[in-house]
């Protein structure tokens, strides 16, 4: 069923900071520090990045196993409920979750290799003991849900277990259908080269598919070491620098704009979520990639190819076609970790569906940390109402 809404904002907080690895109590003071100056009552959503609590970094699953915690009863899952109760908001973070004794002892031997990553921490003998896990709490303090990390980065698979596919959940408005991801998730999947700008768009596709309103990752995305602004796509690469344009910062010196944002990580996270904004969707994505392939080996476009292209020009002034949108939330942490600096720059995207470009509702600096609330403006749309359920 469905209801109109009058237009509104949907008002989301996102939390970035640099945990200290293992310090899981000093770390929710400094958490729940920065959330002091929310006031309650003036934001639908509070996100946390992965593994907020613990760190991210550990070696093996002898490190990390003081600091597993079982879901609704450990220090992340009680951090939340008492913010989302203090708020009146939902809140989202992720943590390292215990894996009940069933279950690491069925666990097959499948699931504890290594990926062939170059910065892979090699630890042989690592076993499965948890899961890269997200929490979302409601308003009242009370537990929705639960979700583990599906496509697992070189350090999870040292001790955890992988998910099985991304999750939704139906909230009452103004957030809707939110589905949950953890930061590698945005990557593309086995067997795909995990580092492709292209297809498959997995996060994507599935939003479309699914009707989603609001995607949100919780993210320990490592920096891009580019300590100024220059754009790696050649394929879409003058979107990117429209998009750029179009959220206000053209005037920016270049090289303190690369400085202050971690900017090829930001185009990274928008070209991954491509079928969300291009003309066509999924099925255009797909076409788009294989003609550039084909422009790049020296084939020629067809007459019909070249008149598509034409048409998404037309359009990248991020004019909607329809009222259909997914709000992209990325929650990143920043600092660094054991020789591994990552990349801050948290961002929330406002993907108009074939509007031929992304846009940007507003980004975190690649080393600040705190507090940052932004307002997405809603159009008129349908919501799904209901009890809250997941899917």
């Amino acid at each position: 069923m469905y209801q109109s809404q009058e237009a509104q904002e949907l008002r989301i907080a996102l939390v970035q900071f640099s945990p200290k690895v293992g310090q899981v109590e000093a770390n929710a003071r400094r958490a729940k520090e920065l959330c002091s100056t929310i006031e309650p009552g003036t934001i639908d959503l509070l996100c946390f990045p992965e593994m907020i609590l613990s760190g991210y970094v550990f070696e093996d699953s002898n490190e990390i196993s003081p600091f597993l915690e079982l879901p609704q009863v450990g220090p992340t899952s009680q951090m939340c409920a008492s913010l989302a109760r203090g708020l009146g908001c939902y809140v989202l973070a992720g943590y390292p979750e215990q894996l009940s004794d069933r279950e690491i002892s069925s666990q097959s031997a499948e699931n504890t290799g290594i990926s062939d990553v170059t910065d892979a921490i090699s630890t042989p003998g690592s076993s499965i003991v948890g899961a890269n896990s997200a929490v979302l709490c409601g308003p009242n303090g009370y537990f929705i849900g639960n979700y583990r990390k599906t496509n697992l980065f070189a350090t999870d698979r040292t001790w955890a277990k992988a998910g099985s596919g991304f999750a939704s959940f139906v909230l009452p408005p103004p957030i809707g259908r939110l589905t949950l991801g953890i930061c590698m998730d945005l990557n593309a999947q086995p067997p795909a080269d995990w580092k492709t700008r292209g297809p498959p768009y997995e996060v994507a596709e599935y939003a479309l598919k699914e009707d989603v309103d609001v995607v949100v990752m919780l993210n320990a995305w490592l920096d891009s070491r580019v300590k100024h602004y220059e754009s790696k796509l050649s394929d879409d690469g003058e979107v990117m620098k429209k998009m750029k344009a179009d959220w206000g910062k053209e005037e920016e010196n270049e090289k303190d704009f690369g400085d202050i944002f971690d900017w090829t990580t930001v185009e990274f996270w928008a070209t991954r979520l491509k079928p969300l904004w291009v003309q066509g969707g999924a099925s255009s994505s797909l076409r788009q990639h294989d003609t550039i392939q084909a422009r790049l080996s020296g084939s020629n476009s067809s007459a019909k190819e070249q008149k598509e292209s034409k048409d998404e020009e037309e359009v990248q002034g991020g004019v909607c076609a329809s009222d259909r949108r997914t709000i992209v939330v990325i929650c990143n942490r920043t600092g660094e970790e054991k020789g591994q600096t990552f990349a801050g720059s948290s961002a929330i995207f406002n993907m108009c569906h074939s509007s031929g470009m992304p846009r940007i509702v507003g980004i975190m600096g690649r080393r600040e940390e705190g507090v940052r609330s932004f307002g997405v403006p809603l159009t008129l749309r349908g919501y799904k109402t209901g009890p809250i359920r997941v899917q």
